[in-house]
This record gives structure tokens, C-alpha cells and sequence, in this order.
């Protein structure tokens, strides 16, 4: 234990292994355990156990160069062709899920030790994207992970580290 095991920086984003380029603001991971809570009636609402449900996985990475295929990332349900993205399409489709890894900036390329991955993600919240004098644009993207059945059990949301498989 000590001062090596303290991280900073910022970290660079790859989603279906394509690189999502600048970011501002820092790329945020957040896994919530999703819980039922048991109680009886002996003890009325307080709870005597939880029982583990599985767990929600989202990333929040904050793209700041503006492009067309960052947008296309943004709104996964849009239509990328001629050179604009337009939305307002077909509904009722699957949203197409693809590999997120998030690699801190200070580590080499090749040294994975440290990434955190979520094997199927997509953009599935608002996204703001803010006009201003002061402030760059930044198309901030939430990505929910979802279940990856083709991995082993006990492996299929997400990864901090190396691929032990």
C-alpha cells in the first residue's frame, strides 16, 4: 500500500474499437448493484436481508470533438448517410451494442492492466449538447452496459484488467 496505488489522469475511448478521440470533463464508470430487498412481518419494513439481483453498468464519456461519427455514437438509432445524421426513423429496432474499453492515458498502448471494458454498451440517455461563448461543445454520451451471453459466466458485463479469458 502507498502512493502508487493513487491514479490521476484522464483516460482515452475506444467503442467498437474506434477511437472516440478528446474528452473533457473526465470519463465516468458507475455499477450499481441491483438488490431485492427481504423483509417479514415480524419486523414490519426493515430489511433482515438482499439478495443479489445482478448489477447495472453505465459510462458516462464526455466527447468533445464534434463529428459526425461521434454523433452517430450519441444517437445509435440515427441515420448516418451523405453526410449527415438524421434521426426520426423506423422504430422498434435493436439498439446495436458494441464493445466500450477505457484505457487511462499514462499507461502504454499494449499494457491493458488497468482498462476497464464493458463488453455491449450503447448510448441510451438525453444527450445535451450546449451552444455557448465560454465553453467548448461537448456531446456528453451515457453508456448502459448490457449482459454478454457469448462470455464465460461470471464475465459478461464488465472488466478491470486484462481479458482473463
Amino acid at each position: 500500500m502507498g502512493a502508487e496505488n493513487i491514479e490521476l489522469g484522464y483516460c482515452e475511448a475506444k467503442y467498437n474499437n474506434i477511437d472516440l478521440g478528446l474528452t473533457k470533463g473526465g470519463c465516468v464508470v458507475t455499477i450499481t448493484p441491483n438488490l431485492y430487498e427481504i423483509t417479514v412481518d415480524k419486523y414490519g419494513k426493515t430489511p433482515i436481508d438482499d439478495r443479489d439481483l445482478g448489477y447495472s453498468v453505465k459510462a458516462t464519456v464526455p466527447l468533445v470533438e464534434k463529428t459526425l461519427s461521434n454523433l452517430k455514437v450519441a444517437f445509435p438509432f440515427g441515420d448516418l448517410s451523405g453526410g449527415k445524421l438524421k434521426l426520426g426513423g423506423k422504430l422498434g429496432g435493436s439498439i446495436a451494442k458494441y464493445e466500450l474499453n477505457l484505457h487511462p492515458a499514462e499507461m502504454d498502448a499494449g499494457d491493458k492492466s488497468r482498462d476497464v471494458t464493458i463488453y455491449k454498451a450503447a448510448s441510451v440517455n438525453e444527450v445535451a449538447i450546449g451552444h455557448t461563448n465560454e465553453g467548448e461543445r461537448i456531446i456528453q454520451v451515457t453508456f448502459k452496459g448490457y449482459i454478454d451471453t457469448t462470455r464465460p459466466k461470471g464475465d459478461q458485463l464488465v472488466r478491470f484488467g486484462l481479458d482473463g479469458s
